[in-house]
């Protein structure tokens, strides 16, 4: 929702309300206050003992292939 003008404050609320290890969080680059909500959002994370990583970082690379669905199956 951070595109629909929210401020800082309330993107960090309603995403550390909610974040938990595991999550992808999507955040658009045309959102007027990510900027003001990202410092308080990776607060949040280092608080709850999360970190935040790269999409690809959470790919399987070996012994699994990718479906057509986009689902991550692992070889037999």
């Amino acid at each position: 929702m951070d595109w629909k003008g929210l401020t800082g404050k309330e993107i960090a609320d309603r995403v550390s309300s909610k974040i938990k290890s595991g999550d992808i969080v999507l955040f658009h680059n045309n959102s007027e206050h990510i900027l003001d909500a990202l410092p308080l959002i990776m607060l949040t994370l280092k608080n709850k003992g999360l970190s935040a990583v790269r999409v690809d970082e959470l790919v399987y690379k070996d012994n699994f292939v990718i479906n057509g669905e986009g689902k991550q199956i692992k070889n037999s």
